[in-house]
């Protein structure tokens, strides 16, 4: 066990009757510890694979190559580790090409590190890395990633849309509490760290809930155990939509209307508000359980839920034409993403429809997470499919490049596979294997 320091207390480790490093344990002053687990391969020597955290969701993967670690992944990068073989000298890179010095070894192989030590915690074990948290500069210095940075470089990398900075300047993790109370007494407790991007990390499930299944549900939890309350948390907002939790003192949610955006300028090709109508027409046919259903089998957030919580902004495309800071406040999207995506506003490339929305691990295009949906006029001779398009985008679904007379969506449920051709040949084909673009379409109408 080691003092961290600034405002976290410890960190400890535990091994298996190996001696290998099985999971280490983080303390934070005041708050309740939080665990890291470390899956390791007998088949590469006892190597470490994947990092689990407390409530048992993946992490990190450890890429090698022979028997030296050449990346990391998680959720959000992969950083590739570059080490020199005569002086040992090692840093990490960025898959957006940022490099940072990590490791600088004296002559005799140790790690003098890259800065005056007086402020820097003892060095965690090489294997895996961990982020220590600093005392402070006096200089003052900016972390990017947990990482020291100089601010000038942190300043750069949000002007090119590499980086966002923390909301209020906080991105660690939230202490998060969960009591069952049963006739007015409390029959669980227990808390857990959402870290950001958990549903829980920013507030926006704090609430009482009511089990409408007479308490099945809860049954299935034991809410005294930290990773058992997170794994409820996160499912939360699926058991609202399928009504199996309701916020109490709530009945059946309401669905707020679609926020339209119009362009007044007259010599700009935009439909006019009589088409909203119609819009809000097909909107309305995606609230059904069937489309629901067909979105959650898909693993898209549906309409329901996203006009539920979120809600949903939809406009003309001819708006990104209009590069003002004015008019980048009323349609609430960032430069960068109107710059990037004003092409489509004249149906280039036989776009009629197009979606700006915020992804995780990138710099948000939006000022608010509302996804906005941008129509041109082409797209009110195939309304409903163009808006329902959209709106898997706008759920979750990541757009790709499937070929000129393919949609960006036409993966969706596919899988490619070897198939054997008369019992001889084989060939890759892609075979349906979950819900596709053409199973939504026709749920949604």
């Amino acid at each position: 066990m080691r003092p961290l320091g600034g405002n976290a207390s410890t960190v400890s480790q535990t091994n298996d009757a190996d001696g290998q490093l099985v999971k280490r344990t983080y303390t934070y002053a005041g708050n309740p510890p939080s665990n890291i687990y470390y899956l390791r391969s007998t088949v590469l020597g006892g190597k470490i694979l994947t990092e689990y955290s407390h409530s048992g969701g993946w992490t990190k993967d450890y890429i090698y190559l022979g028997d030296e670690v050449i990346a990391t992944k998680d959720a959000t990068s992969v950083n590739w580790r570059h080490q020199d073989p005569l002086t040992g000298s090692r840093g990490e890179s960025s898959i957006q090409g940022y490099y940072a010095q990590k490791v600088e070894p004296d002559p005799m192989g140790v790690d003098v590190g890259l800065a005056d030590p007086w402020s820097f915690p003892p060095e965690a074990p090489h294997e895996p890395e961990i982020a220590s948290l600093d005392p402070g500069f006096p200089t003052g210095r900016c972390r990017v990633e947990g990482m020291i940075f100089d601010c000038n470089q942190a300043r750069r990398l949000f002007q090119e849309h590499n980086a966002s900075e923390c909301p209020n300047a906080d991105c660690g993790p939230h202490l998060v509490t969960v009591t069952q109370s049963r006739n007015g007494k409390t029959i669980a407790e227990s808390s857990y760290l959402a870290p950001q991007g958990d549903p829980a990390w920013d507030g926006s499930l704090d609430g009482t809930y009511g089990d409408g299944h007479k308490n099945e549900l809860l049954k299935k939890f034991n809410l005294n155990d930290p990773a058992d309350a997170a794994l409820l948390v996160s499912r939360v907002p699926v058991y609202l939509e399928l009504e199996m939790l309701a916020r109490v003192g709530q009945g059946k949610p309401r669905y707020p209307r679609v926020e339209f955006l119009r362009d007044y300028v007259a010599f700009r090709n935009s439909y006019g508000s009589d088409a909203e109508a119609k819009i809000q027409k097909v909107v309305d046919g995606m609230m059904s359980d069937l489309c629901t259903k067909a979105f959650l089998a898909a693993g898209l957030t549906p309409p329901r839920l996203l006009l539920g919580t979120k809600g949903v902004v939809i406009g003309p495309a001819s708006l990104l034409s209009d590069s003002s800071a004015q008019n980048l406040k009323y349609m609430g999207i960032t430069e960068y993403a109107r710059n990037r995506d004003v092409k489509y506003n004249s149906g280039e490339g036989g776009v009629r429809a197009f979606t700006i929305n915020d992804h995780p691990g990138k710099v948000p295009d939006t000022v608010d997470g509302r996804p906005r949906i941008f129509l041109n006029n082409t797209a009110f001779g195939s309304l409903a499919n163009d808006l329902i398009h959209e709106f898997i985008h706008a759920g979750g679904g990541e757009a790709r490049d499937n070929g000129r007379f393919s949609s960006d969506l036409a993966h969706l449920g596919y899988t490619t596979q070897f198939v054997v051709v008369f019992g001889k040949a084989g060939l890759m084909m892609p075979v349906k294997t979950g819900t596709t673009e053409e199973d939504i379409l026709k749920a949604c109408q």
